[in-house]
């Protein structure tokens, strides 16, 4: 027996591992191309940790965070920090962790799927899925909390799972602590990681039962874990960023805001938004940020196997088939319990604990599929489906590589242009008395701290207005094409161009002139 035949199932395991984490890692650092403050946020407060042990504002090893008008949970803070350490601060450190936290995300959904189905092959289907999936993709390629939902509850039902089978009660712990650390990554999870976990437990109750000792410890590491957040409530911090969002509801009537709950939660089943347009493509979004346009969150091919992989689970009447439904159930909560938010409607950020269920679907639908075929034709037909797979992938990449950092670049995408203005400020240093940044930002100042985190300028950078400039100062100004056309200032002189990835000026380093 070759090697190969004896670790074909590790090989090919191994081989749909290293197919999501390129996906994932391939040019990470410059797509999506910009640099959103809150990823900047995310990077500078890991730097500040690492050199002080304090976040930006002076708080020590905090777990949740001061960040702009609110607060955001530490876990993806502390996660970056080796990678900083290692790399860096910039950008392809900072998004590092979530390439690496999606690309275990798919070893564990394999793992999940294994123990629930008995079956290798709907385990490599669901693993598979999950690596070309163009919502997980997504989501593991950038710097914020939401990818640590499905790594979170893959992570804890794994441990869980593994207990039952392996009858070893210290893995009900794990799980609980999992549960409960995942919690600090991004707002949803800290609503969908408790019930989930009661969920699990009413589910398979027969088999904790008899582990008493171990869920009593595990529950109690759990409400341990909690207590930050708890009390976080009553100080309003954990609810600070569900606050900011929801504070467009405060001026809806009753029958508005419950019509708004279920409208929103109705739309995450809607066609448009899983299968044709996606979260982009929703009739009042505006931001450019969460998907790409002319897609769906999950593949076109996906749908006959959803509908077919319902039905068999239906038919099985097996007790996993309660927990995946209970999940497919829970995962729009995150977008609509604040159902105007953002231009409203369904967020693939805010959902996203859905694409772990809606793999695992789909691989039981395939593999039933492929079951139920001749034998004659089982082969034929499983590489013509590969086909459909690889094309549905190649055309979602293409996409997102040529098409989408073309129109994602802007204020309501990915802000492009500070790295390459706050480069030509640190590079002109001594030059100039002062050094501008005008345009339109989201929480501008973090930019500053994230290219420039030992100070370089001076305090010579700032975020100014067209009323900053002043023939009185030297200064070097980067002010947006925007803010140029209505400026009165003739005295200014270009010396050089920023463009958008799609050509367009985005910025104007500009001086003024004077004797």
């Amino acid at each position: 027996m070759s090697i190969i035949q004896r670790y074909k199932q590790t090989i090919l395991l191994l081989a749909i591992i290293f197919l999501g984490l390129a996906l994932r890692i391939y040019n990470v650092g410059t797509n999506p191309a910009g640099f959103f403050c809150d990823e900047a946020a995310t990077g500078y407060n890991a730097y500040t940790i690492l050199t002080s042990g304090k976040d930006e504002y002076g708080g020590s090893f905090p777990t949740l965070f001061r960040s702009f008008d609110n607060y955001r949970p530490g876990l993806p803070i502390y996660t970056t920090a080796p990678f900083v350490y290692i790399f860096g601060l910039n950008e392809f450190s900072v998004r590092l962790p979530s390439v690496v936290i999606g690309t275990i995300t798919i070893l564990l959904i394999y793992y999940i799927t294994f123990h629930l189905s008995q079956s290798r092959s709907t385990a490599y289907w669901a693993a598979l899925f999950l690596a070309i999936s163009p919502w997980h993709i997504h989501f593991s390629r950038y710097a914020e909390g939401n990818i640590y939902v499905p790594f979170g509850l893959a992570l804890g039902t794994c441990w869980f799972l593994m207990a039952m089978k392996k009858k070893r009660a210290w893995m009900y712990i794990l799980s609980c602590i999992s549960f409960g650390i995942c919690a600090y990554s991004y707002f949803p999870a800290f609503i969908i990681m408790p019930i989930w976990f009661i969920l699990l437990c009413c589910v398979y109750f027969s088999e904790i039962k008899r582990r008493p000792i171990a869920i009593t410890l595990g529950i109690a590491a759990f409400i341990y874990i909690y207590i930050p957040l708890l009390m976080g409530i009553g100080n309003q911090t954990t609810m600070a960023r569900f606050t900011q969002i929801s504070h467009s509801t405060q001026q809806k009537t009753v029958h508005e805001l419950v019509y708004g709950v279920v409208s929103t939660y109705k739309d995450h089943f809607s066609m448009s938004f899983l299968f044709q347009n996606g979260d982009i493509g929703y009739k009042t979004h505006f931001i450019s940020r969460f998907s790409v346009q002319g897609l769906g969150e999950l593949y076109w091919f996906q749908l006959p196997l959803l509908l077919y992989g319902l039905w068999i689970l239906y038919r099985s009447k097996k007790s996993f088939l309660f927990c995946i439904l209970w999940l497919i159930i829970l995962y729009p909560l995150g977008s609509s319990m604040a159902p105007f938010a953002d231009g409203g409607g369904p967020f693939a950020t805010r959902s996203i604990a859905g694409v772990i269920p809606f793999q695992i679907i789909s691989a039981y639908g395939i593999t039933a599929l492929i079951q139920k075929m001749s034998s004659r034709y089982k082969h034929v037909i499983s590489i013509c489906f590969l086909c459909i797979v690889v094309f549905s992938m190649i055309t979602y990449l293409s996409k997102y590589h040529h098409d989408y950092p073309l129109y994602s670049q802007n204020y309501w995408g990915w802000q492009y242009g500070p790295r390459e203005i706050i480069k030509t400020f640190l590079e002109k240093q001594g030059e100039y008395d002062e050094y501008l940044l005008i345009g339109d930002f989201n929480s501008p100042n973090i930019f500053l701290k994230f290219y420039d985190p030992t100070n370089r300028c001076n305090n010579r950078c700032k975020i100014g207005s067209l009323s900053d400039i002043t023939p009185y100062k030297n200064q070097l100004i980067a002010i947006s094409a925007q803010a140029l056309s209505i400026s009165t200032h003739e005295e200014l002189q270009i010396i050089h161009i920023i463009q958008y990835p799609n050509g367009t000026p985005a910025y104007y380093i500009m001086t003024n002139t004077h004797d």
